[in-house]
């Protein structure tokens, strides 16, 4: 099951620093507090227009919007990524919509994940819609276990200083180890930016490009219990075999998808790739009704 784009990429950062002051005869030396660390919190975080830091062999990305729910009290999470792509072929301009969406929610210990794309060719000719919608359980997981694992992931992430990345005063700044993920976050630990990488190595050198996906307007809270119920407008799911697992795009930052028992092999093409690859897959099975449109 492949969707149209991979996520280019994803960093969130987040620092601080505290002195000390003794009591008495005078001023102990400074000693910095240990660092706070990053726990997951229920928000509401919307992306309108994700950028991304580098063209891709001359080519702009697609434009892309994502969202984030999460209910950490609960243990659930939604994501909904919309991806827009514009080029042109032989047989004339073309754009392609496509949406990549993801629901987890502990109490069913099922991951759902939904993908819809459209293909139209001089703003007149759309190839019909393709739609998919799979599941996958995680009936070994406990409550007890993924917090366990996201306090460890997301308190292995280290404090980035300022002189590495540009942090506004209001936030802090952490980062994976990996440097795959870096994630600014505000006192309340509401996230304020992401920002996520992706190596692409068909090319030589490999080539990383970053997309980063602010939201200064995010909020705390839990969201409501309906943003985690399955649309009716994703159709039937049906349960995952192995390799529609392995050709997911998860849009969402590993440890989230990790923790919840769903571990997915990282994808080594750029979301350029992807979407061209989507393309040519819809044009393959719709290439007789499009000739007769454009004809």
């Amino acid at each position: 099951m492949k969707a149209a784009g991979g996520l280019a990429a994803g960093v969130l950062l987040f620092f601080a620093s505290v002195t000390l002051h003794g009591c008495g005869g005078g001023d102990a030396p400074t000693t910095p507090a240990p660092p706070v660390a990053l726990k997951l919190v229920s928000q509401t975080y919307q992306c309108k227009e994700a950028i991304t830091q580098q063209l891709i062999d001359g080519e702009k990305p697609p434009k892309m919007s994502y969202n984030l729910m999460i209910d950490a009290e609960g243990l659930k999470w939604r994501n909904d990524a919309t991806f827009t792509q514009e080029g042109s072929s032989p047989l004339g301009n073309f754009s392609v919509n496509a949406r990549i969406s993801s629901v987890f929610d502990l109490a069913t210990k099922r991951h759902t994940l939904s993908n819809a794309s459209t293909v139209t060719f001089n703003k007149v000719h759309s190839l019909p819609t393709q739609k998919g919608c799979v599941y996958f359980e995680v009936p070994q997981i406990q409550e007890s276990d993924v917090k366990a694992c996201l306090d460890k992931k997301l308190g292995s992430m280290s404090l980035v200083t300022t002189g590495e990345r540009i942090i506004p005063p209001s936030q802090k700044c952490y980062a994976m180890s990996t440097a795959e993920t870096f994630l600014y976050v505000d006192e309340g630990m509401v996230w304020k930016n992401l920002i996520m990488s992706q190596t692409d190595t068909s090319k030589d050198p490999p080539k990383t490009i970053e997309t980063e996906m602010p939201d200064p307007d995010s909020k705390g809270g839990v969201p409501s219990s309906d943003v985690f119920q399955i649309p009716e407008d994703w159709g039937t799911c049906t349960k995952a075999t192995e390799d529609q697992i392995n050709a997911l795009e998860n849009l969402l930052p590993h440890f989230l998808t990790e923790c919840a028992g769903l571990n997915l092999p990282p994808k080594q093409n750029s979301q350029a790739q992807l979407m061209s690859a989507k393309l040519q897959e819809l044009v393959a099975k719709h290439k007789d009704q499009l000739l007769r449109a454009v004809v």
